[in-house]
């Protein structure tokens, strides 16, 4: 599996050192890092073994489809360090790379996700059930914090997608990833040649005792058990260590009201090994664990930090 992140903004991210770490801890291989020359030389400063390739973003021609996206995108480039237009700007970024080396089973994760899986583990189960795989809050809105593609082409198609079929969102200021991406799931979910689907957010039984195990609720829950875990969009993320403060003035663990089922009483626990920590969420005395947690807050060394372990 080739695992990307991507980072274009010149503000240090601290907290990525974590997500990196995780990634290594769990033994996954061939990851990179698209950055500035900033971030690039700020990252070299830690001992991660040539087991990180960083990609310098100047070494990147840009495709036709990013040039085109770049020139009518609507996205406000400033406020905010230019974040909502970041968001949509790095699979075209990715999308220079990944086309460059012809590159196949793509999973990119936003920086503040941490893994818990030696994602190869599940390689045969994403290129049978998967072109694309994202993790949703509800039907409409993607949180594309680890988002799967069989191949370059299966990212050439988003990248197309957001640049030719869906020209809408670049006349509306607030249209962000989330929302473009959720319209590229419902647009096309029922296309089973395309195989864009939901990965697995929850169980059957974390469904039916939220009482959304009907057909409807299906594809959050349908592949679960070929991965035999669940993903985190962010809600598990957000009631584990809360917002992030630069954005959100809440204060502690949050139960995002957003999300399909109910955080409020869902038991989440954390494995006693010492060496190696392992989220899981526990229903009817059985515990699924997490493939991913979306640490929403910022806080990625909360699982490297032994006094934690039994606060969640």
């Amino acid at each position: 599996m080739n695992i990307i992140l991507v980072h274009s903004g010149s503000k240090k991210i601290n907290y990525v050192i974590y997500t990196l770490k995780h990634l290594i801890k769990f033994k996954n291989h061939n990851i990179y890092f698209i950055a500035d020359t900033k971030t690039i030389n700020f990252l070299k400063k830690f001992n991660f073994k040539n087991k990180i390739n960083l990609i310098n973003i100047k070494s990147l021609k840009l495709g036709e489809s990013h040039i085109k996206f770049r020139a009518n995108t609507k996205l406000d480039k400033k406020s905010l360090g230019g974040f909502w237009f970041k968001t949509l700007d790095r699979f075209f970024l990715m999308q220079n790379f990944c086309e460059k080396i012809k590159l196949d089973n793509i999973i990119h994760i936003e920086n503040d996700v941490l893994i818990f899986q030696d994602l190869s583990k599940f390689k045969k189960v994403f290129q049978k059930f998967y072109n694309i795989g994202m993790t949703f809050l509800n039907f409409n809105l993607c949180v594309p914090g680890f988002v799967y593609f069989k191949n370059y082409k299966k990212l050439n198609f988003l990248c197309n997608y957001i640049t030719d079929q869906n020209k809408y969102f670049f006349q509306k200021k607030n249209k962000t990833d989330m929302y473009i991406l959720g319209q590229l799931y419902n647009q096309y979910k029922n296309n089973e040649k395309l195989k864009i689907r939901l990965l697995p957010t929850m169980t059957p039984d974390l469904a039916k005792i939220n009482n959304i195990y009907v057909k409807k609720y299906s594809p959050f829950y349908k592949y679960h058990k070929y991965f035999d875990c669940i993903f985190d969009a962010c809600a598990i993320g957000q009631k584990i260590g809360g917002l992030d403060r630069k954005f959100h003035k809440h204060k502690g663990p949050y139960s995002n009201p957003l999300n399909l089922f109910k955080m409020e009483n869902l038991e989440i626990g954390i494995t006693n090994s010492k060496k190696i920590k392992k989220p899981y969420i526990k229903i009817n005395n059985k515990k699924t664990y997490l493939l991913n947690i979306h640490m929403h807050s910022k806080k990625t060394n909360y699982f490297f930090n032994s006094k934690n372990d039994k606060k969640i």
